[in-house]
């Protein structure tokens, strides 16, 4: 029961990520890549109120913070190759209107980087990165319909391999620092 739950949860944060980019197309406050909705706050908010949340609670979160990660983190790497970088291809941000180019892009990255760690960080077991595999592939074969995949996925499988990285560095750093040593004599 505990797995189904959390691929209820998963699932529900993946469509909602497969959604929220394109929000500002329809909402008339916003512009088409707002940097609301094109923005890692989202899967932030919800892994700081994972976080905070109960025993009974937290792996919901966690779930729903997991498949929204990923999917934004999926989206946003399809977001990184417009066919040219200018108007609607740009982050608008209110109040300032459309950024630079440079930008754009750094912001895309970042934010790719941090949905990605957040979803990685969170996917604590086999079926977690079970549901990770599964549910990137699933994007990845639901945005590629409308664009070529090449370039999007080379920079999910790059950013992927720096996050696990930065993990991986922490971990052992932690290990190495409780981890007793032993004195010669």
């Amino acid at each position: 029961m505990r797995y189904l739950i959390s691929f209820i949860f998963f699932a529900t944060g993946l469509a909602i990520g497969w959604i929220i980019p394109d929000v500002d197309s329809t909402v008339r406050f916003l512009t088409h890549r707002s940097i609301i909705t094109h923005s890692f706050i989202w899967p932030l908010i919800l892994y700081l109120v994972a976080r905070r949340a109960g025993d009974p609670i937290r792996p919901r979160y966690s779930a729903l913070t997991v498949g929204l990660g990923l999917a934004l983190a999926v989206h946003f790497c399809f977001d990184l190759f417009p066919r040219t970088w200018r108007g609607f291809a740009l982050i608008h941000v209110p109040l300032y209107g459309r950024s630079d180019v440079l930008f754009s892009q750094i912001w895309l990255v970042v934010s790719i980087l941090i949905c990605l760690y957040l979803a990685l960080h969170l996917a604590t077991g086999l079926f977690d990165i079970t549901l990770l595999a599964g549910g990137a592939l699933v994007s990845f074969a639901l945005m590629g319909t409308a664009e070529p995949l090449g370039q999007p996925l080379t920079a999910f499988a790059i950013a992927t391999i720096v996050v696990t990285a930065v993990d991986w560095t922490k971990l052992i750093r932690r290990t190495a620092r409780s981890t007793p040593t032993t004195k010669k004599s």
